[in-house]
This record gives C-alpha cells, sequence and structure tokens, in this order.
C-alpha cells in the first residue's frame, strides 16, 4: 500500500468513526452529565449535539486538509511522521472509548468503529509509518506527544469555539 493511499485511508476510516459519533451522540449527550456525576462526582458542561456536530466536522476537515498537505507538498519522512500523528490521535480516542465502556458499561458513541476499525489500524499505521524510521523507539514519544495535541487541547479548542460561537 502507497503512502498515499494509507493517508487516505486514514481519513476514511476517521470519517467513518465520526459519523458513528454523529449519528448516536444525540440520544448520550443528555445522560452524559449523569454519567461523569457517576465518575468524577462532578457534572460536566456538556456540548449541546449542534455544538458537538460542528466540532466533529471541523476536526474531520483539519485532519483531512492536513493529510491532504502531508501527501502533496512534504518529504515522506515528516508526512509519515505528521500522519502517524493524525492516526495516533484516532488511537488515543479508541483507547478512551474503551475505557469509558469498561467504566461505564454501556455503549458510548464511535465505540464499535475505535474497537473493530480504528485501534487495529492505529497499530498497523505505527508499525508501517513510525517503526522505519524509529527503530530505537524515540520518535514514539514525539508522535503521541502530537497525537495527544490533536484529540486533547485542539478538540477542546474546537468544542469551546463551537459553544460560543453560539450554535
Amino acid at each position: 500500500m502507497s503512502r498515499i493511499v494509507l493517508y487516505r485511508w486514514i481519513g476514511a476510516l476517521f470519517l467513518v468513526h465520526n459519523l458513528e459519533e454523529a449519528a448516536t451522540m444525540k440520544d448520550f449527550l443528555p445522560r452524559l452529565n449523569t454519567l461523569a456525576a457517576r465518575l468524577i462526582d462532578s457534572p460536566i458542561d456538556a456540548p449541546s449535539y449542534p455544538q458537538f456536530l460542528l466540532a466533529l466536522a471541523l476536526i474531520t476537515l483539519l485532519s483531512w486538509g492536513a493529510l491532504a498537505i502531508l501527501a502533496r507538498f512534504c518529504k515522506p519522512r515528516l508526512a509519515d511522521l505528521a500522519a502517524a500523528s493524525i492516526q495516533g490521535a484516532v488511537g488515543l480516542n479508541a483507547i478512551w472509548h474503551l475505557l469509558m465502556v469498561g467504566l461505564l458499561g454501556v455503549y458510548v458513541p464511535g465505540s464499535a468503529t475505535a474497537i473493530l476499525f480504528n485501534l487495529p489500524f492505529t497499530l498497523m499505521v505505527f508499525r508501517r509509518l513510525v517503526i522505519p524510521y524509529d527503530p530505537g523507539g524515540i520518535l514514539w514519544a514525539f508522535v503521541l506527544g502530537l497525537a495527544s495535541l490533536w484529540h486533547g487541547p485542539l478538540l477542546g479548542f474546537l468544542l469551546w469555539m463551537a459553544k460560543h460561537l453560539g450554535v
């Protein structure tokens, strides 16, 4: 499988997962405060469904744009590691889904695609895009650090932005 095809699969599986989340989150969001209170003894300020959809659409488009730019304009090594960081964010998200299903004991939106497709695909992407450049394992921390930025602060910012745009 060529690098470009692999990048397209990253984008496609990202979209499939986000579509599953979009289709199933509407009924889950009202329960989120109750479930959060059970876990952390405090309600959370969950986004509305339209706010969630806007943030989901933006993160998907940003990822696709980044993958297109990487494929077209970046040197292969840099592009591969950056693409792996996007897939790493998807892998972190899959682990999060797995933990939430285990902790809450209920289906969490996006869990099916996260566990069945994204987790194994992340392992394959890392084997293909990171290990050839990183036989000693040093770049793993860098790639996972970038991944945590996609799944943490960037996603949090997009949710905050959607909330403050009055959606």
